[in-house]
C-alpha cells in the first residue's frame, strides 16, 4: 500500500558499509524506520536529508503494517535545521531533541497533535536569536511532557513548593534533598503558567536546573528514556 506522509528524522544508525537504518517520527503513521543508502559526495540533497537530525520531509513509502524496516520510494524535503550547522548551541540542542525523541517515541503509535506541534516547533528553531536558542530544548521537554501527559498540575503550588515527580504535584518538601529542587521546581511553574518561556529562562543556572528536574520526572516515568549523555554537553556549553 503506497503511503505519503511527512515525518521528522530522529536517528541514523548504521546497518552496513552501504546502508543505514533511520528513525524517524511521522504524521500518519507514527514511529517509522527506513533502510536508507549512506550518502556519498554524489548524493542528492534529498538523500542526504534522512542523515540530518530533526529534518521534515516528505516520504512516500511502500508500506506494510508487519514489517519493521520500510523503503523510501520518493523523498521531498520540506525543512532541514541551518542553526545545527553554523551555531555550536544549535547543534548541542538539536543533539539533544534528537537523543530525548529518538527514545521517547522509539514505538509510539500516531499523534497527530503531538506531531503538529513537534513540527511547530521545529519549523521555529532557526529563527530563534542565540540567547533565545539556548532554552530551546527546555520548551522541547515542556511540549513533550505534556503530550506524554505527565505534565504536574499546578493548582496546589505555593511558594517553596518542590515537584514531586511520583505523583506530579508541587508539595511541600519533606527532606533536605527536595530542597535541591526549590529553585527548579519554581521555575517549572512559571513555565506551566505563564507566557514568554524565553524571556523567564534567562539564566544559565536556570535553565540547567529546569533540565535536570525534567529529566528526572520523565525517567521515572517513561524509564525507557536511560541515561542521557547530551544534558551534560547542554549543561557544560551553556
Amino acid at each position: 500500500m503506497l503511503i505519503t506522509t511527512e515525518l521528522i528524522v530522529l536517528k541514523a544508525v548504521r546497518y552496513s558499509d552501504t546502508a543505514s537504518i533511520v528513525q524517524t517520527y511521522s504524521r500518519q503513521l507514527g514511529a517509522l524506520s527506513f533502510k536508507v543508502s549512506r550518502p556519498t559526495r554524489r548524493s542528492s540533497v534529498r538523500s542526504r536529508a534522512f542523515f540530518m537530525p530533526l529534518s521534515l520531509l516528505e516520504v512516500t513509502l511502500d508500506y506494510r503494517p508487519m514489517h519493521e524496516i520500510h523503503l523510501p520510494r520518493e523523498v521531498q524535503v520540506v525543512n532541514t535545521l541551518s542553526c545545527v550547522s553554523y551555531s555550536a548551541i544549535g547543534n548541542a540542542v538539536a543533539l539533544f531533541c534528537t537523543d530525548l525523541l529518538s527514545r521517547l517515541l522509539r514505538t509510539e503509535t500516531v499523534d497527530e497533535h503531538m506531531y503538529s506541534d513537534l513540527r511547530t516547533l521545529l519549523l521555529k528553531m532557526d529563527g530563534l536569536e542565540k540567547r533565545d536558542l539556548a532554552s530551546f530544548h527546555l520548551e522541547m521537554l515542556l511540549t513533550m511532557i505534556h503530550h506524554l501527559g505527565i505534565s504536574p498540575q499546578t493548582d496546589e503550588y505555593r511558594d517553596g513548593y518542590v515537584l514531586n515527580i511520583h505523583d506530579g504535584t508541587f508539595q511541600q518538601p519533606c527532606s533536605s534533598a527536595d530542597l535541591h529542587y526549590r529553585s527548579a521546581s519554581h521555575t517549572l511553574y512559571l513555565c506551566l503558567t505563564q507566557s514568554g518561556l524565553y524571556e523567564i529562562l534567562q539564566s544559565r543556572k536556570m535553565r540547567n536546573e529546569l533540565l535536570n528536574l525534567l529529566i528526572s520526572h520523565i525517567s521515572y516515568h517513561y524509564p525507557i528514556l536511560g541515561d542521557l549523555r547530551s544534558p551534560k554537553i547542554l549543561s557544560e556549553l551553556f
